[in-house]
């Protein structure tokens, strides 16, 4: 993703942080409305991120992504799970408040 400007609500607590995602079986998936996937509310929760929530993914390019909350949140700006190759360029996120965690 390229130059990209996000502005969230925020508002996100140290829970909503720690709440990591289990995994969903193919079954599961397909038992989904298609339709209004991928909906967060699938997921079991608030995403543990206040921008980008990353996971099981290769090689993932952001350059030039400005994103920022309207209200205080403690979450990270990006939470990357078990993802490989993740390239962040521009400074307009705060790279200490990344959380890269890979099973």
């Amino acid at each position: 993703m390229s130059d990209i400007i996000i502005r969230t609500a925020g508002g996100g607590t140290v829970k909503d942080a720690n709440n990591i995602f289990g995994e969903f079986s193919k079954e599961w998936f397909e038992l989904q409305d298609k339709r209004r996937w991928p909906e967060y509310g699938y997921l079991g929760g608030t995403v543990p991120a206040y921008g980008i929530y990353l996971r099981h993914l290769e090689n993932v390019i952001i350059n030039n992504v400005n994103i920022t909350t309207i209200n205080k949140d403690v979450r990270p700006v990006i939470m990357a799970i078990d993802v490989k190759n993740l390239t962040i360029n521009g400074r307009k996120i705060m790279k200490e408040r990344i959380e890269n965690i890979n099973n």
